[in-house]
């Protein structure tokens, strides 16, 4: 995968939203899962070769036969706004020019070492960073209207994973679960 494929619409020749068939993958250059009957309402195609015994690059998630968002997790892969695994706080900040949506992670222990920006797009869909080593703001939830300056100069962290497409899949916790 090339930067230049994940972009604010979709990836390859996919578009978020787009009802994906099997011969779409192939045309993309994707392998349909390898399993004989995926549940046509969710599942995920791995993008890529896989990085370690768990991880693929990215996976695509189909949702009720559509694609619905990309989820990377390799420093390889960037994205339309050059934002990669491993990128520091202030470079997700400056790659974009609207203020973002702060949540603590779902899953945040307490201490809100992990934390999601996410930003909605021109084109309505949106591109989700969750972050590593942030530390607790004011407030769990923050919205891009309500974003003070002391509030961007107290993030810390670095990206996880970014997610990008359509805004009913970026808002789901845990994907097909």
């Amino acid at each position: 995968m090339k930067s230049a494929d994940v972009t604010e619409a979709g990836i390859s020749a996919l578009t978020y939203g787009q009802t994906v068939a099997k011969a779409d993958l192939q045309r993309a250059g994707l392998a349909y899962p390898n399993r004989l009957e995926p549940d046509p309402l969710c599942y995920y195609v791995p993008v890529g070769a896989k990085s370690t015994a768990d991880n693929w690059p990215a996976n695509l998630l189909i949702m009720d036969n559509k694609l619905g968002s990309v989820y990377i997790q390799d420093s390889k892969i960037s994205v339309f706004s050059g934002v990669k695994i491993g990128d520091s706080v202030a470079k997700v900040l400056a790659a974009h020019t609207m203020p973002p949506q702060y949540e603590v992670n779902k899953y945040d222990d307490g201490s809100a070492s992990q934390y999601l920006l996410i930003y909605t797009l021109p084109n309505h869909n949106q591109i989700k960073y969750l972050m590593s080593g942030g530390k607790k703001l004011s407030s769990n939830d923050i919205a891009p209207n309500a974003w003070k300056a002391t509030d961007k100069s107290l993030l810390t962290g670095t990206v996880d994973s970014i997610e990008v497409g359509t805004p009913e899949t970026i808002r789901l916790v845990e994907g097909c679960s």
